[in-house]
Formats: structure tokens, sequence, C-alpha cells
């Protein structure tokens, strides 16, 4: 609840309903996963997730979750108290570096100031365990609203690099079309006219070959353009 509103979220492109709350296409929700051995705080966590509408799943290890996180929606991560601040801020780093999430998943510490550690500063989200369910709510809300925006800006990445490439592909196929197609064209009378016995005159020879050679240069010309270009990220002119 946050704002009064309900928040549901999934994997799916975000609306707004009728009803002003946000709420993703997808029925499946974005789970909230759990990290640590308290089992009261657990509870209360998943009681409040279920309220919500959002799965909720437990892991004792990091490792255990990152594996989990590699074959399914990343959600968000809650650090139970009881996790000793080092092993807090180790926690959080691995989920802030794990390339294949694909996305930074967000984390909420909970646990006391003093005990949080770095790993407070660098997740998104911190309460002490005495936080109300009330202020529970509101951070899950936040940190599944942050989990969503992430995962639409990253399929929203992977478009616009998939339309790149492809619009990339068109301009070259587009650019070498017309020197090969002159190469094709000269190459095969030259070859009809040998296979027919026909005489030609030097200069007529010369002629045709310094054509394809102008032309087999033109592709070169774009092939290296183009090379440059995957390796600067600039469209070359022309």
């Amino acid at each position: 609840m946050i704002g009064g509103r309900q928040v549901v979220m999934d994997r799916k492109h975000q609306k707004t309903a009728p009803d002003g709350a946000t709420v993703r296409r997808s029925a499946q929700p974005l789970p909230v996963h759990l990290l640590g051995a308290d089992d009261a705080a657990a509870g209360r966590v998943e009681a409040v997730a279920a309220g919500m509408g959002a799965p909720c799943d437990r892991f004792d290890t990091i490792d255990r979750l990152i594996d989990s996180l590699d074959n399914a929606a990343p959600g968000c991560v809650v650090l139970l108290p009881g996790i000793a601040a080092p092993e807090a801020s180790e926690s959080v780093r691995h989920l802030k570096n794990c390339p294949a999430v694909g996305i930074d998943v967000p984390v909420l510490v909970m646990a006391h100031k003093s005990a949080a550690g770095d790993g407070a500063a660098a997740a998104e989200g911190w309460m002490p365990p005495t936080a109300s369910d009330r202020e529970v709510r509101a951070q899950l809300g936040l940190l599944l609203t942050i989990c969503g925006l992430r995962l639409e800006l990253a399929e929203a990445q992977r478009q616009h690099t998939r339309s790149s490439v492809g619009l990339v592909i068109s301009s070259v196929a587009h650019q070498l079309n017309n020197p090969m197609t002159a190469i094709l064209g000269f190459s095969s009378s030259l070859l009809d006219r040998i296979r027919l016995g026909e005489e030609m005159q030097a200069a007529e020879l010369e002629e045709c070959l310094a054509i394809i050679n102008a032309e087999a240069a033109r592709c070169r010309d774009i092939v290296k353009d183009f090379s440059a270009f995957g390796k600067e990220g600039v469209r070359p002119e022309g």
C-alpha cells in the first residue's frame, strides 16, 4: 500500500487501473526474496507480502538466492535481522554485481542502523526490525516498483539494441547492393563472352576490369566504415 493505494507488480508492462492502482498486465507478481535466519522477522515480511499479493521465498545463503534469481523474476530482496554487518555488505555487493540477473536487484536491509554497516548505504531501503507493518508494506511496495521499472528499462534497452542492429544490417545491405550488382553484371558479361569465344579489344577489357576493381574497392570501404561503427558506436556518414 503506497499512499493508500495497493501496488501489484509482475513481470510485464505497467499500466494504471481505473482505481489508480499501479498494475501490470501479467497475472504473476514480482516476488519478495528473504535472506537470513530470523523466523519472526521473516514471518512478518511474508504476511505483509501476502497481503500485497506478492509471493515470498526464503534463503539461508546468498549463493542459493542468486541461483534462484538466475531462473526467476528478480523481484526485491530483504536482508533479515541477525546478518552481521560485513556479511550484509557482502550480500548487497553480490546482488549489485550479478550480471546473470540482468538488472540491479533492489535490496531492503532490515536491521538496527549500527548493525547494518555499509550494506544499508548501498541498498535501496533500510528499516529497523521494530518497523511497523505499514512501514514494511510501504518499503516493499517501493522496492517492487523500482524492480518493475528496472525490468522495463532493461527490456527497452534490449529492444533498442535489436532495433539498432537491424538498422545497421539493413544499411550495410543497401549500400553493398549497388556495387555488388555492378560487379556481378560486368563479371558475368565477361565470362559469357569468353565462353562464347568472342574477341575483345584490350581497351574494352581494361574498362570492364577497371569498373569491377572500383566497385570492389567501394565494397571494401563500406565494410571498413561499418567496422569502425561497430568499434566506436558511431554511425558512419554516407
